[in-house]
C-alpha cells in the first residue's frame, strides 16, 4: 500500500514532471535532473492534492505560533495556478506580482486589493538557491506587505532553504529531493547509480549565491528601481557625449 506522499512522487514521475538525463541549465551547468512542475496544472486532481499538502505543512509547522494570513501570492509563473487553487479553497485573497513593470496602465508591480501591513503567504513551486522567491518577497515588502512564511513544493536542497532562513523568513517545504530520489529508487523508477549521480550533482552545486540563481526574478542587489537608474545614467551619458562631439565639430568648422 502506497502512502499519499509516495503516490504524489510517483505521479510526478509518471507525468514527466521529473526528468532524468542530460539537461543544460540557464547557468550553463549540465544537470542529470530537470524538474518541470509547469505540467502539474494540467492534472487538476494532482494540483489540488499538491496545494493541500503545501497548506498542511505550513499549518503543521506553525502550530502554536500566532500567525494569520490576509493575502496569498504565488511566484510567477508556475506558482500562480498553485496559489489560485489555495486562494479559492481557503478563501484567502490573491495578489499577483508581475515579472516586469508595464509602461502603461497602472504601471504597478503588485496587482490586487490589499492593505499595508497585511501578512502574505508566499508560495513557490521549486527552490534552488532562493533567488526568485526572495526577489518577490522584496517587491511585496516594498509596497507595505508583511512576509513571515514562504512555502515551496520541492526543495532541491542546493542552499535555498538556508538562504531563505537567513533572510528572516520561516521556510516550509513539502518535499526535499532526498525523499523524492529515495522513493523513486525504492519503486524501481530509477537505478541506484542514477540516484547517486543526482545526489552528487546536487551536493557539488549547492554553494550558489541566491543572487546568482539562474532564472531568478530579481537579484536582491538588482531591483527594477536600480535598472531604471542605470538606464537614466546611460541616457545622460549619451546626451553629454553627443553634446561634446557637437561643439567639437563646430570648433573645427
Amino acid at each position: 500500500m502506497k502512502t499519499a506522499r509516495e503516490e504524489i512522487i510517483l505521479t510526478l514521475n509518471e507525468i514527466k514532471a521529473l526528468k532524468f538525463g542530460s539537461f543544460t541549465l540557464k547557468s550553463g551547468i549540465v544537470s542529470p535532473l530537470y524538474i518541470d512542475l509547469r505540467v502539474v496544472p494540467s492534472h487538476p486532481a494532482l494540483l489540488e492534492q499538491v496545494m493541500a499538502e503545501m497548506y498542511k505543512v505550513v499549518k503543521t509547522n506553525n502550530a502554536g505560533i500566532d500567525v494569520e494570513f490576509q493575502q496569498i501570492c504565488g511566484v510567477p509563473y508556475t506558482a500562480l495556478p498553485m496559489a489560485t487553487v489555495l486562494s479559492v479553497k481557503e478563501k484567502l485573497p490573491l495578489i499577483i506580482v508581475r515579472k516586469e513593470a508595464k509602461d502603461y496602465g497602472t504601471k504597478q508591480m503588485v496587482e490586487g486589493n490589499y492593505k499595508k501591513g497585511d501578512n502574505c503567504l508566499l508560495i513557490e513551486d521549486l527552490v534552488t538557491t532562493g533567488g526568485s522567491v526572495l526577489g518577490v518577497s522584496q517587491i511585496l515588502e516594498g509596497v507595505g506587505l508583511n512576509i513571515t512564511d514562504i512555502v515551496v513544493f520541492v526543495d532541491r536542497e542546493q542552499g535555498g532553504a538556508e538562504n531563505i532562513l537567513k533572510s528572516g523568513y520561516r521556510f516550509h517545504s513539502v518535499f526535499k529531493m532526498g525523499e523524492i530520489l529515495e522513493t523513486l529508487e525504492r519503486f524501481n523508477k530509477i537505478t541506484p547509480e542514477l540516484k547517486k549521480a543526482v545526489e552528487d550533482f546536487l551536493s557539488n552545486n549547492s554553494n550558489l549565491s541566491s543572487g546568482n540563481q539562474a532564472g531568478h526574478l530579481f537579484s536582491p542587489k538588482f531591483t527594477p528601481h536600480h535598472f531604471c537608474l542605470n538606464q537614466n545614467f546611460s541616457y545622460f551619458y549619451f546626451i553629454v557625449t553627443l553634446t561634446i562631439q557637437f561643439f567639437f565639430f563646430l570648433s573645427r568648422a
